[in-house]
């Protein structure tokens, strides 16, 4: 294969007056506004719904049908029975139950991750070593061949758990959990003595936790022989120690001449007691705060049934539900109200000790309201089913995950966050059907508010919520009558609201947090209702299914809508988004820089700026940070970091305040390199400008923004250099090395000139000259100079005869051939060199016959099920501007791996295995429909232009993409 250059040079952006823009936009959306779309049909057929008939199992289906209401700002996932009742069985697959926000994060204490000395400097900066990475350049922009510090390859100049701790954190939190819970029998009495002797010496499990069972090794509690007698009574001849992290080690472990066990040293000031229970393979815990069981690892009386204890089942007097207990469920998501309706009848087979109550069935509405960041349920159940709800709180894990539960359930013994719950007020109403409960949490200098109020609307009994553990509180309500067929009906909402602190916000003091007032469950599900109303009719819309039978038709339809549910509930906030969204952490709760634009550019083109405005706050609060950054590189304008988690600057490294530290980059061997972000800033900026709704509405985004557009355009002209030996050796700008493309897995050494960063950097660089146009300032003719200089597009000729563009210059013989040098070995991870159009418009420097070709190639050879759900979007709006409407639909839909969609419509990379739902997937649906249904500038006019015209697509309101 032959490596070339295309000849063709990049042209400058296509100017067009205030008159031609009018007259574009009555083209292309103006005749389907006379067609008026009934949004509320379209909606509704994709509602969704699961039934699921008993003896329920877990398994994958039942574990993906999570649901997540949410307001964009903080998310509740629930089960089944519409709170976060089975988190035992959920979590281990891969979709656990938590409340998750933007504003939820806690940085712990890094000695106690092994970090020998301080991350922070005295000002606040990192008290980190860079590698320091060779620059040959010819640029005369500045003094030419140099070093350039990047946090590259960490854990050779610096403290290997230093350079996982900067990884991990912070970190989102799982700010509590809601389930549902029952009365628990009183604790069994000690039985007799078993026949033989038990010494309890072995390996144990909890006889809920699975992986425990499966794996031996995580959860598991040893009790061996001590190294040293151990104090107390006859019998305490052994120690016990748990696996998971800083739990209790080397407790004293007392089995007793009459079958009993004492434990000391597992829970503060109490001891823990139980019995042989009729084997010495089975141990019961009989406490107030521990009903849990022990099961020998390797006997028969380790079993899959779960059981309270690990995990946040329930504490004190009550018991969790367990899976295998619900007899069946039926669960509706109204995508229009954004509330979830569940019904579930409970059989309570697991009732030793006590008497059994007869199966019940409970009707539950769950929302989030879209005012505030608080949880409402109602529920209505039988007076002497005793269903009650409990809130408990978990630790952060040391991975960096969003919880690890207590051993001992709800009595925060886990690992040592400083994490503890205070009580600042309790209250009864005098009829004792209502009150209100204000708890404040604290994990080192990260705290944050819980409210909540509840009332028994409905029923007899009185209500109370009372503490039942450290961190676990449960709703206590007064006995029913026995045989009663009488329901009650309880409402609950839990206000969750921050401290301290994130970003530029200062801290809200205790008394100002528990003073708020708590919306009601009613009020929240009208205003909830209400904001969901609005979205659904303001802005733009498609109708892809009403006009046709084919089945393709319906199943883009439904990945669009409920794409559309899942990133408006969890993804319109104030913080970019991570790749789970809120649903858990996945690279520890981080957002990722360049996936902003697939999590949030379907906004302005969907006809909601509002949306994505939500989030510029972040870069114009951390404009310092990321100037900070260019500087200590050399660079001029501001740099953005591409793993990044909110850091407290009221907290570690607060410094003396000199050097404000909101976030970092997450260090690696790619995470520094990426550069193809730092355009994302610029053109998204001028999609939320074009979006505006009027003159007013469009100076307002230019003043809001223009600090951060043209702060990153001073970095993208300076970043590019005439380079000495790699590249074009002089003839044009280069970009890299250093460089890490879009498709990761090469680089950063050997990479140089990728097609979609040349484009990106061409075209961000036309649009914030013209940005200073609007402003009444000339173009920068430094960025002119820079843009219409940028390297070629590399170009290769394949053995089939074909040219395409290669994944970067250097990439040899090519990037369609396996085992590909310096290309992550051939076609596979993400195809970027197709978004140099797509993605981004003609007109640049891409040649469309050459594209026409790489499209075709791509499709052909590439390794879909090693890629990530962004790809296929990414692609299908290459083959959409290149008019080709039906293999953009067929990439769309593509049966591969990476591109499944769950019932709920998150995709699912099953390939990966590192993540369960990927919401950049979704998100690229949105745009490459958007672009579809709405057009782009230059392309065909007419009603939905990139679908097939027998499907006969109806849109309105969309704003014309690039």
């Amino acid at each position: 294969s032959n490596v070339s250059a295309v000849s063709a040079r990049p042209c400058s952006m296509t100017r067009i007056s205030r008159s031609q823009t009018l007259l574009l936009w009555v083209v292309m959306v103006g005749a389907t506004l006379a067609s008026k779309i009934d949004r509320r049909s379209v909606v509704d057929r994709h509602t969704v719904r699961f039934n699921t008939q008993g003896p329920i199992t877990l398994n994958e289906s039942t574990v993906e049908n999570v649901v997540t209401v949410g307001n964009g700002e903080i998310g509740f996932t629930v089960d089944l029975t519409g709170l976060q009742s089975l988190n035992a069985s959920y979590h281990l697959p891969g979709f656990p139950l938590y409340t998750q926000s933007n504003w939820g994060w806690h940085t712990p204490d890094p000695t106690l991750y092994g970090v020998k000395e301080s991350p922070f400097n005295a000002d606040g900066t990192l008290n980190y070593v860079y590698e320091n990475v060779t620059v040959s350049s010819l640029d005369q922009r500045r003094k030419g061949n140099r070093t350039v510090p990047y946090q590259f390859d960490c854990s050779t100049y610096n403290d290997p758990a230093l350079c996982s701790w900067l990884h991990s954190f912070p970190a989102r939190v799982n700010l509590g959990q809601l389930s549902f819970v029952l009365p628990a029998p009183p604790p069994p009495p000690p039985p007799p003595a078993p026949p033989l002797a038990c010494t309890g010496l072995g390996s144990w499990c909890n006889a809920g936790d699975r992986s425990c069972q499966t794996s031996g090794k995580s959860g598991v509690i040893n009790v061996t022989e001590p190294a040293a007698p151990v104090p107390g009574p006859p019998g305490c001849t052994a120690v016990a120690s748990c696996t998971w992290l800083h739990g209790w080690h080397n407790a004293p472990f007392c089995a007793l001449p009459d079958g009993r066990i004492q434990m000391t040293g597992v829970t503060p000031g109490k001891a823990n007691l139980g019995h042989f229970d009729g084997s010495c393979d089975r141990i019961q815990w009989y406490n107030e705060f521990d009903h849990s069981v022990w099961c020998k690892l390797g006997s028969d009386k380790c079993t899959s049934s779960p059981s309270p204890g690990r995990r946040g089942g329930a504490a004190g007097p009550f018991k969790a539900l367990d899976i295998a207990g619900v007899a069946q469920s039926e669960q509706t998501l109204d995508l229009y109200t954004g509330a979830v309706s569940s019904s579930f009848t409970y059989a309570d087979h697991d009732a030793a000790g006590g008497t059994p109550v007869p199966p019940f069935t409970a009707d539950v509405i769950t929302t989030v309201d879209s005012e505030s960041d608080t949880v409402a349920v109602r529920y209505t159940a039988p007076t002497d089913s005793g269903l009650s709800v409990q809130l408990a709180f978990c630790s952060l894990a040391k991975s960096g995950a969003s919880c690890d539960w207590a051993p001992f359930t709800g009595d925060g013994n886990g690992p040592p966050t400083n994490a503890s719950t205070s009580v600042l007020g309790n209250t009864v109403a005098a009829d004792g059907r209502s009150g209100r409960l204000d708890l404040f949490r604290t994990q080192s200098f990260d705290t944050y508010s819980v409210s909540c109020t509840y009332a028994l609307v409905s029923g007899p009994g009185t209500v109370e919520m009372k503490q039942t553990a450290g961190n676990a509180f449960t709703l206590a309500l007064s006995d029913g009558v026995p045989g009663s067929a009488s329901n009650r009906t309880v409402e609950l909402s839990c206000a969750f609201e921050l401290n301290c602190c994130v970003g530029t916000k200062p801290p809200v003091s205790q008394t100002t947090l528990s003073g708020k007032s708590v919306v009601s469950v009613s009020d929240a599900i009208a205003n909830t209702a209400a904001s969901y109303s609005k979205f659904w009719e303001d802005g733009a819309f498609v109708d892809i299914a009403g006009g046709t039978d084919d089945p393709d038709a319906f199943e883009l339809e439904r990945r669009t809508i409920l794409s559309m549910f899942l990133l408006r509930s969890q993804e319109a906030g104030s913080v970019p988004p991570q790749e789970s969204a809120l649903l858990y952490n996945s690279w520890t709760g981080k957002h990722h820089s360049e996936m902003r634009y697939w999590h949030q550019t379907w906004m302005p083109i969907w006809g909601h700026p509002e949306l994505l405005a939500k989030s510029d706050e972040w870069f114009i609060t951390r404009l310092e940070n990321a100037s900070s950054h260019a500087a200590h590189q050399g660079y001029k304008g501001c740099r953005w970091g591409k793993m990044l988690g909110e850091a407290n600057p009221r907290g570690l490294g607060r410094g003396d305040g000199t050097k404000p530290l909101l976030y970092w980059e997450s260090p690696n061997n790619i995470n520094p390199g990426l550069v193809w972000h730092q355009p994302h800033v610029v053109y998204m900026a001028e999609l939320e400008y074009r979006a505006a709704k009027n003159a007013t509405a469009k100076l307002e985004v230019l003043e809001r923004l223009k600090d951060v557009v043209l702060c990153t355009a001073e970095f993208l002209a300076d970043f590019p250099e005439r380079m000495n030996g790699t590249g074009t050796d002089g003839a044009w700008f280069d970009l890299g090395p250093p460089l890490v493309t879009a498709s990761e897995g090469d680089g950063p050494g050997g990479v140089w000139n990728s097609p979609y960063e040349l484009i990106q950097f061409n075209f961000s660089l036309d649009i914030a000259s013209t940005w200073l146009e609007r402003l009444g300032q000339p173009r920068n003719a430094d960025w002119e100079q820079v843009r219409v200089n940028l390297a070629p597009l590399p170009v290769v000729t394949l053995a089939n005869g074909r040219r395409t563009y290669n994944r970067h210059q250097n990439c040899l013989p090519n990037v369609f051939t396996p085992g590909a040098a310096n290309c992550g070995g051939g076609p596979k991870s993400h195809p970027a060199l197709t978004g140099a159009l797509g993605c981004l418009p003609a007109g640049y420097g891409v040649d469309m016959e050459v594209m026409n070709a790489t499209l075709h190639e791509t499709l052909e050879v590439w390794e879909w099920d090693n890629c990530w759900g962004w790809d296929q979007p990414m692609v299908a709006m290459t083959a959409t501007r290149l008019n080709q409407p039906a293999v953009a639909v067929s990439t769309l839909l593509m049966q591969a791996p990476t591109n499944e969609y769950l019932p709920m419509g998150y995709n699912h990379p099953t390939k990966s295995g590192m993540i369960s739902a990927y919401l950049p997937g979704n998100g690229g649906t949105l745009i490459a429909v958007g672009l579809m249904a709405g057009g782009w500038a230059g392309g065909p006019t007419g009603e939905a232009p990139g679908f097939p015209a027998h499907w006969n697509v109806k849109a309105e309101g969309f704003t014309p993409y690039f």
